[in-house]
């Protein structure tokens, strides 16, 4: 199939990529039109010749993600060098002086107003840059009101309807205002390209491409964001294709600002906690450092203590009500200009009272002293030894924007008043699923279907915290206390299903084999046993393709993990480690990697056969494989070849390096994508660095075969062939070269938007 694909660089006055409007969106409602309309921005830039701003180089789109001002574009709309070489940016840096970007609200009605914004973070690769957007008095933005959640992957999927905000044609489109207004389409998610690990690296869609908003969102049918407008392509069947960066890997590079320094204290964080519970639970809040055996104290927001919060329990005054928790379940408190939130480790969150809590605190070397922690502005609790055990069971979660608490069962009973006939109603607080104020009033609404508004009696509820254990009595009757879900979570459950699966692994359709894969998948071994006897032994197997017994071979060895019978699985394991089908072979290979660090089957005193467990300790190990693959990366990098010795020193270090970083990247899906595709394009350029150095030589050996020889004679037939063979080994080896930045060049393409950038790459702590 013939394809082009094209980027359209905003900065060529306003030739970009937009959505063309059409007769209203269909399915969207107006409450969410207007809110989504109120979150999209057009974005502006400038270079500054005789004053400020005043050489504009193009437009695009954008959209707030938080309600201090944090908006979203692409990387294209802000940077006039955006995938220039290095000679040109420095080029354009010379030439247009200093850059100055608006950002404008309200485009094209009475409030339109334009802002001055920063650029916090830049990403050429993913074409994400992350901007703050200030007021006239050079303060955060309030947009409380006015900012985009993100839809989670999972919901993403073929056919989805999907809303493209933005600005087609920039200025040519404004009517009587300064600024145009925003515009929509709608159009449906085609397609879902993933890497080999599963990770989406794209998401396209049939949204009708024409000249306009970069960088604009796209969102469903609540307002949700999807992905972030990036590119367009054509292609036989299809003559205009929308490509979006997905709203995970936009997250990514939101996250990443925050933990490299990026984005200035005070700027809201609360929509984004949830990106810093890592895979094991833990929370890693940005620039919050958590020590193995002391907790901290930051106060003053410079001045920072260490060493042990010296009681046992800490009770927090939060509206839900007094909620004690042991010290070792803790994570952080941290305080901002809004609240002061709690974090347990597990995932949980909740606001509370700091004027309301003392806690006794010994520094280092020091007797322990009351502290109020209306003084202080966070501590990290110190590091847990393990992580945190997941919950049995299913628990209810009371999560909105400032909870996320894990209760392991509810009980108690709820009376309001409906002001009605109907008078006082009372429901079972464990069937209330949604807690919401609309009109003034509060709103319960129930699993059976009930809508009851009205004011609610005191009561008391109870229940376990679910990451500690610890028994808790709360109320619903802080106004505070509003737009909360009640959503159930089995945690146990969610550690497997955020792994790809057998099925999805082995990229099989073998209904057979397929049917072995999902009772593997839940936890259903003995089941799978008689299937997988019916075809591993005699003609049934000798049937089989290659591959299809490879495949069977790897199921095979998942039952005996999953038994119990773990040298069995590693014979079975090796047998497939050499396959020709990468996926087979790298997950044979993790397996290994998995029974060889922890001989005993034990992780944690648990044993790996429990699927949970093996979760659990294949993200440890994968972990510690990344950190090593990452200096392996460093190590490729620093390398500077002179030689042909010194190129195969790099092919060989980076083939081992390679080999780390897969296994880490089959332990934990996606976990090392981006050091695998930064290591194959620093190779791919040390591939095409000694093919300009082969074709030198090569250039050298041709010319000596038309200069003379010493003292003037002409080359004797041996000289000749003997510079004839230099000359032909020398097109092999260039051949064998570019071969292998051939496909290493296609596995980058391949990729799609996997981030580049050394802030992303730096090893952990």
């Amino acid at each position: 199939m013939k394809r082009s694909i094209w980027v359209f660089p905003v900065l060529l006055a306003g030739v970009v990529f937009s959505c063309v409007e059409q007769a209203r969106a269909q399915s969207l409602d107006e409450e969410t039109l207007d809110r989504v309309k109120l979150a999209a921005v057009m974005v502006r830039t400038a270079a500054s010749k005789n004053r400020e701003g005043d050489d504009p180089q193009g437009t695009g789109s954008g959209f707030f993600v938080n309600a201090t001002g944090l908006c979203i574009t692409n990387n294209h709309v802000v940077d006039p060098g955006h995938k220039k070489s290095s000679q040109e940016k420095f080029d354009l840096k010379g030439r247009l002086n200093r850059l100055v970007w608006t950002v404008v609200r309200e485009s094209g009605t009475d409030n339109e107003e334009g802002y001055k914004a920063d650029v916090l973070y830049q990403n050429e690769q993913a074409d994400i840059a992350v901007l703050q957007v200030k007021n006239e008095d050079g303060e955060f933005l309030d947009t409380p009101d006015g900012f985009l959640t993100f839809l989670p992957t999972s919901d993403v999927s073929p056919g989805l309807k999907a809303f493209c905000f933005g600005f087609p044609g920039g200025d040519r489109l404004k009517t009587t205002k300064e600024f145009p207004p925003v515009r929509l389409s709608s159009g449906n998610i085609v397609n879902i390209p993933r890497t080999t690990s599963g990770r989406i690296r794209m998401i396209e869609t049939d949204v009708l491409a024409n000249p306009g908003n970069s960088g604009g969102p796209f969102v469903n049918e609540t307002g949700q964001l999807i992905g972030v407008l990036t590119l367009g392509s054509q292609t036989e069947s299809r003559t205009n294709t929308t490509m979006l960066v997905p709203g995970d890997l936009v997250q990514e590079m939101i996250a990443t600002a925050f933990n490299r320094g990026k984005v200035p204290a005070g700027v809201d964080i609360d929509p984004f906690y949830d990106l810093f519970v890592d895979g094991s639970r833990v929370w890693k809040l940005p620039l919050l450092e958590r020590k193995a055996n002391l907790d901290c104290l930051t106060v003053d927001s410079d001045t920072r203590v260490c060493g042990k919060v010296a009681q046992k329990t800490i009770k927090w005054p939060s509206p839900l009500g007094d909620i004690e928790v042991p010290i070792s379940a803790m994570a952080y408190m941290r305080k901002d200009d809004r609240h002061a939130m709690a974090f347990i480790d597990g995932g949980d969150r909740f606001p509370f009272d700091p004027s309301e809590v003392t806690i006794k605190f010994a520094p280092e070397g020091g007797q322990p002293i009351d502290i109020d922690l209306d003084d202080v502005d966070a501590i990290s609790f110190r590091r847990p030894t393990a992580p945190p055990k997941l919950p049995t069971g299913t628990a209810l979660v009371l999560k909105g924007r400032d909870y996320n608490v894990s209760l392991q069962e509810i009980t108690g009973e709820l009376k309001i008043d409906s002001g009605s006939i109907l008078g006082e109603l009372k429901v079972q607080a464990a069937d209330v699923k949604r807690i919401v104020e609309e009109d003034l009033d509060r709103v319960f609404y129930t699993k059976s279907g009930s809508r009851l508004a009205g004011e609610v009696a005191p009561h008391k509820l109870r229940g376990i915290l679910a990451w500690s254990g610890s028994p808790i009595t709360f109320t619903y009757e802080d106004e505070e206390v509003n737009n909360i879900e009640i959503r159930p979570i089995n945690y146990r459950e969610e550690v497997l299903d955020s792994e790809l699966s057998l099925v999805a692994s082995l990229e099989t359709s073998d209904p057979r084999l397929v049917n072995i894969a999902e009772l593997l998948d839940h936890n259903l071994f003995v089941e799978a046993k008689p299937f997988i006897d019916e075809l591993i032994e005699g003609r049934a197997f000798r049937d089989l393709s290659s591959e299809k017994k490879n495949q069977l071979r790897f199921l095979n060895g998942e039952y005996l993990i999953r038994s119990g019978q773990f040298a069995a699985a590693a014979d079975a394991f090796k047998k497939v480690r050499s396959a020709k089908v990468e996926s087979i072979a790298w997950n044979a290979r993790a397996r290994l990697a998995i029974l060889n660090r922890y001989e005993n089957g034990q992780y944690n005193g648990e044993p790996v056969s429990e699927p949970r467990v093996f979760k659990l300790a294949a993200r440890a190990l994968a972990e510690e494989l990344a950190d090593k693959g990452a200096i392996g990366v460093e190590s490729v990098e620093d390398s500077k070849p002179d030689s042909r010795g010194d190129y195969l020193k790099i092919l060989k270090r980076s083939k081992s390096t390679e080999e780390i970083l897969q296994i880490a990247n089959s332990l934990t899906t996606g976990s090392s994508e981006e050091y695998i595709v930064y290591l194959w394009r620093i190779t791919a350029q040390a591939h095409a660095n000694e093919i300009q150095r082969l074709a030198r030589q090569q250039r050298d050996f041709q010319e000596q075969l038309t200069r003379p020889g010493p003292g003037g004679r002409p080359l004797v037939a041996a000289q000749r062939r003997q510079l004839d063979r230099k000359i032909t080994q020398l097109t092999r080896d260039i051949g064998t070269a570019q071969e292998a930045e051939a496909i290493l060049r296609g596995k980058i393409e391949e990729a799609g938007f996997i981030i580049d950038d050394p802030d992303n790459l730096a090893r952990r702590d």
